[in-house]
């Protein structure tokens, strides 16, 4: 992949977690995601120190390319429910541990769901989860909170609600945000021109900061603006639109970023063939 832009897709860890690191240079990506655990699950195998030993050693064979970790499907570090509350910090802890093991240096979280709760209520309870967090990285591993599609008991898609958990927090080392650009049009935020995108930049920019955010979850929309459906679609396939991540790509800011593409695998494209479309598009002056 000849491009200095640091790149990728998330790459499954079957088999083993090693394995993550010849899958992702199979495509030649610069960057790449990875779950640390089965995602739907609650189970959890642990880490051989065999694995642990070898995934250290990839890192430095492959240069140390940025790895991004994400937390698995069904942790809710919003919920007012006792039971799953327990459950989605225990699991939030052992991941974060295993990044911790692994020297991954992003881990990138949702902000989850209140239901049957109010917004203060769902916002001083995600914070307590991420304090929580923050007593297990020392420092080590980075805490992305990724924006949302919001809806109803959501306060992710607000970029003024992540910029107030930003402040409550007071960590803008340890703790900062993943963009997500499908979720950010979905939750109202227009990404399809210029000076749309120009205006949702400096409202990022006032609220979150455009410095504390380190890792782009590169995304096309299947749900129109502000619909808050959380589906991708292929770079510039979607309701975003070629248009739109023209211009996100040759922001000089946002090269500067990891840019990790979630985009679907089918007969239209593939990981690769997304990744290229996006990088000739930085090629390409804009319209």
């Amino acid at each position: 992949m000849d491009t200095t832009l640091k790149i990728g897709c998330h790459v499954s860890i079957a088999e083993s977690i090693v394995k993550s690191f010849e899958r992702a240079q199979k495509h030649g990506f610069t960057a790449f995601q990875i779950f640390t655990k089965n995602p739907r699950s609650w189970n959890v195998k642990e880490l051989t120190k065999e694995e642990i030993s070898k995934f250290q050693n990839k890192q430095k064979v492959y240069g140390n390319i940025p790895i991004i970790a994400h937390i698995s499907y069904l942790p809710n570090l919003t919920s007012l429910n006792h039971e799953i509350y327990q459950k989605s910090i225990y699991s939030f802890e052992i991941e974060l541990k295993k990044c911790l093991a692994l020297e991954i240096p992003y881990f990138i979280v949702h902000c989850g769901s209140y239901k049957s709760g109010t917004l203060e209520e769902g916002l001083k309870t995600f914070i307590c989860s991420i304090m929580k967090g923050l007593e297990i990285t020392n420092g080590k591993t980075k805490i992305l909170i990724e924006n949302s599609a919001g809806g109803r008991n959501s306060f992710g898609g607000s970029f003024k609600n992540l910029g107030y958990i930003l402040d409550e927090v007071n960590d803008n080392e340890n703790v900062q945000v993943c963009f997500d650009t499908a979720h950010a049009f979905a939750a109202g935020h227009d990404l399809r021109t210029k000076q749309s995108i120009d205006n949702v930049l400096n409202v990022l920019d006032s609220t979150v900061g455009i410095g504390n955010i380190p890792v782009i979850h590169a995304n096309d929309s299947i749900g129109k603006l502000n619909s808050h459906l959380d589906k991708h679609e292929h770079i510039g396939l979607g309701e975003i639109g070629r248009l739109g991540f023209q211009t996100l790509i040759n922001n000089a800011e946002l090269q500067k970023k990891i840019w990790i593409l979630e985009t679907p695998i089918n007969d239209i494209r593939n990981d690769e063939e997304n990744i290229s479309y996006l990088i000739n598009l930085m090629k390409r002056k804009r319209n």
